[in-house]
């Protein structure tokens, strides 16, 4: 709900991959504006193939490159492309496959190791183009955030589309994210609360009835407590039953929570 003009963006841009134009798209948004949603809507509908990964808090040295490269290797098995030979040595970081004695300071390069991902990823694109998503960006390592600066410097010309998520928090990664826009590398889709009518559709939607039928009560107190932010809108609705919504008496095991707000509103929460 109310992110149709950005789902739109970035199945153009995939497409736009698909013809050799690939590109970078930053997701910004605060927690909770559905920044996973939206790039997990993008991968369940794509028919590139997807590489899909997510940075973790404490981040873990290249943990969402790895995943993403073990989400899509998993099922096509590694390529046995002679273009990748130079690089398997650096790519053995993170495939397994390819380990390999390497050479200290000509395979431990990132450079090298970025430039033998990005071949890597078009040859994954070859035929349909290649959704590489990186979750939550602002948790990932300084290394794996060199790789993606340079991946998305690179990307022109490539049927690889790069999206990450990200918070708009200072930090390395917001910092990476206005550096590419300022160098026209990348396009930047930034997520806004959820106004009125739209959280209404989605109270209606959840419930399955009409927007019109649901009581006034009830949908001033969900716009109150939700404050237009659809993971607090969902939660609501998720630890409620409808007949306790319309009698405003929670069910499920956040009732200590959905309580205040529904009777309360954002201020009745310690």
């Amino acid at each position: 709900v109310g992110r149709d003009d950005e789902l739109a963006l970035l199945r153009t841009a995939l497409a736009e991959a698909g013809k050799a134009r690939g590109g970078a798209v930053f997701v910004v948004g605060e927690p909770g504006f559905g920044k996973t949603r939206l790039v997990r809507e993008l991968a369940r509908t794509a028919t590139a193939a997807v590489v899909f990964g997510r940075a973790t808090s404490p981040s873990v040295q290249f943990r969402p490159l790895a995943e993403a490269l073990f989400s899509a290797l998993r099922h096509v098995g590694v390529p046995d492309d002679p273009e990748l030979a130079p690089y398997r040595p650096a790519l053995s970081r993170l495939v397994p496959e390819w380990r390999v004695r390497r050479v200290p300071g000509v395979d431990d390069s990132l450079v090298v190791l970025a430039e033998g991902v990005l071949r890597l990823l078009r040859r994954l694109g070859q035929d349909t183009g290649c959704l590489v998503v990186i979750d939550d960006l602002h948790d990932a390592d300084p290394d794996t955030l060199e790789v993606v600066d340079y991946l998305v410097d690179n990307l022109a010309g490539e049927p690889v589309l790069f999206v990450g998520t990200v918070r708009p928090d200072p930090g390395p990664a917001a910092e990476l994210v206005r550096a590419a826009r300022r160098r026209g590398v990348a396009s930047v889709v930034e997520l806004s609360r959820l106004d009125d009518d739209e959280v209404r559709l989605m109270v209606a939607r959840w419930l399955n009835v009409r927007s019109m039928s649901l009581p006034d009560s009830v949908v001033d107190r969900v716009l109150a407590a939700g404050e237009g932010n659809p993971f607090y809108v969902e939660e609501l609705l998720a630890t409620t039953r409808e007949g306790h919504l319309n009698g405003l008496a929670p069910a499920g095991v956040l009732a200590s929570v959905v309580v205040p707000l529904l009777v309360q509103g954002p201020a009745g929460v310690a």
